[in-house]
């Protein structure tokens, strides 16, 4: 954490800020200021494509042309009002709730089933307010979502695996030195066997970086599990893949470092829907590996092995 974060800010910063935030931890500001600037500036570039819509309507000489604008007026009436909220992993987050209970936000209602949660921003803050302290805290806070980790890890495989595209859950923290809540010892660098991946994405038009889950599992041959953290500190491993072939399936998704990077549109981002055309075109690879308590040796899917690193049923 950032000296920027763990202290307060000058009193000059705070004042453009709500008087219910002024007094506030620095951990609370910097969840309200990501709230305001992704949907501030959401909104200012669904107004802008709305309005150069608009104009190529105005200008358009053909049937054609007018129809073809058109269109596209249409849709960008249609996705504007969805640029005037941020969806959020989980509908438990201590942060939004303190926020809400200051009044600045408010959540939108969702389907039961639904895990996530959108929140707008209230009336108490105008769109002058909202850009001066943008403005203001332009540079201290970088705009990012939070990653969140999986409850039900077996379901987000099974949804990623349908969908094709990675979820904003993950199988477990992306800094794991060791899993305890796992069958196996899978720490932090067998992120990229797991899919577990650090990857850019847009939301409302605005960039953010964020860990993601993708089932493009690949471990390979050589790669040694343990039972648990005590067993891997002592050298007594508990399975050895021999051989593998890698999953694939997940779109593929990148880190921006200044490159154009691939990302999903708005409405690929609202849709929670399994598809079924990237579902057919999963493949779930293979891993055969060797069981160092018994000595078997058995082949199974990719999934099938991470699951049981994380479930503990050797197949």
């Amino acid at each position: 954490m950032t000296e920027a974060r763990s202290s307060k800010h000058p009193l000059k910063l705070r004042n453009c800020l709500p008087q219910e935030l002024q007094d506030e931890d620095e951990e609370l500001i910097e969840r309200f200021v990501t709230v305001l600037y992704f949907i501030t500036n959401g909104m200012k570039a669904g107004e802008r494509l709305l309005a150069r819509a608009q104009e190529k309507l105005n200008k358009a000489a053909t049937d054609d042309e007018r129809e073809k604008a058109q269109k596209e007026v249409n849709f960008a009436e249609k996705v504007l009002p969805s640029r005037n909220y941020l969806r959020f992993p989980e509908k438990n987050d201590a942060l939004l709730d303190r926020l809400e209970k200051l009044g600045l936000i408010e959540t939108l209602s969702s389907e039961p089933k639904t895990i996530s949660r959108r929140v707008k921003l209230t009336e108490k803050i105008s769109p002058i307010q909202a850009n001066v302290i943008v403005d203001t805290y332009r540079g201290i806070y970088p705009p990012y979502i939070h990653h969140a980790v999986a409850k039900d890890p077996v379901a987000l495989l099974d949804k990623v695996a349908s969908k094709g595209r990675r979820e904003e859950f993950i199988l477990r923290d992306w800094d794991a030195t060791k899993t305890p809540e796992w069958a196996f010892h899978v720490p932090r660098w067998f992120n990229s066997a797991l899919d577990i991946q650090l990857i850019s994405r847009k939301w409302n038009t605005v960039e953010y970086t964020v860990w993601a889950q993708g089932v493009n599992f690949s471990f390979r041959a050589g790669d040694v599990l343990y039972q648990d953290l005590d067993d891997y500190l002592q050298g007594t491993p508990a399975l050895f893949v021999e051989s593998a072939i890698n999953a694939r399936g997940t779109k593929p998704e990148g880190l921006n470092t200044g490159a154009d990077t691939s990302a999903p549109e708005l409405a690929e981002l609202e849709n929670d829907e399994p598809n079924d055309a990237a579902g057919k075109d999963f493949f779930p690879g293979s891993v055969t590996f060797r069981d160092c308590v018994t000595d078997e040796v058995k082949t199974v899917t990719q999934v099938e092995f991470v699951k049981m690193l994380m479930g503990g049923t050797r197949q």
